[in-house]
């Protein structure tokens, strides 16, 4: 952590990049509460054309759950 009490975006990088089985320990954290907010907003009803931007699309396998 920073002083400030934010994340040590550049420590946390040099820790998890470089060790796939850290950086697996951190998706696990990270990823289903960032799945359960866009699936959230994909349940809304309205409007009826959304857009969802998720960089790791492919690389986490979520391709699948998205309904075109």
């Amino acid at each position: 952590m920073n002083e400030n009490g934010t994340i040590n975006r550049r420590l946390l990088g040099d820790i998890v990049f470089v060790n796939a089985e850290r950086r697996q320990v951190l998706n696990n954290i990270v990823h289903p509460p960032v799945r359960a907010m866009w699936q959230e907003g994909l349940a809304l009803r309205h409007p009826s054309i959304k857009v969802v931007a998720i960089p790791l699309l492919f690389e986490v396998g979520v391709e699948k759950n998205l309904i075109v």
